[in-house]
């Protein structure tokens, strides 16, 4: 197990939600500033987004703000693309090993759980797989039309 699926779990049992501890855990891994910061910002996207169930599992959207922290742009600029492209292939790498994107679908394809066990689970599962991608080198799939990753 990854340093950041094994903070990720620290959080998750010290009662931080599946955002919430994907998103601190991780960012406390790979020592970007102000870990508790981003858990901040992940707080609403617990449960689905606020415990409804109904949209982006949690896991996913924290590790997506993790990705965003790094590679997002810090100033207003044209080009974006680069980190499109990382968060649609998280997303799908996401959803080729789970089955879904969608908290309701994933709580269904796992069954009843214990403790949130399984989510817990699916967590430290999401932390690994975005080390997994920020250790891979970073390329462009689509040119925009400006030329800017």
């Amino acid at each position: 197990m990854n340093e950041a699926a094994k903070r990720t779990l620290k959080y998750f049992d010290g009662t931080y939600h599946c955002a919430e501890s994907v998103a601190c855990g991780t960012a406390e891994a790979i020592g970007l500033e102000d870990p508790h910061g981003l858990a901040r910002c992940a707080a609403a996207f617990g449960g689905g987004v606020g415990k409804t169930e109904q949209e982006m599992c949690g896991a996913l959207a924290g590790a997506l703000m993790v990705l965003g922290r790094m590679e997002g742009r810090t100033a207003p600029s044209p080009g974006w693309q680069e980190l499109a492209d990382r968060a649609a292939e998280f997303r799908e790498q996401f959803e080729m090993m789970h089955g879904s994107t969608q908290c309701q679908a994933l709580l269904d394809s796992m069954g009843e759980q214990n403790g949130m066990d399984k989510c817990r689970a699916l967590a430290a599962n999401t932390a690994t797989l975005l080390m997994d991608m920020l250790r891979q080198p970073k390329t462009c799939k689509i040119q925009a039309a400006n030329d800017c990753c």
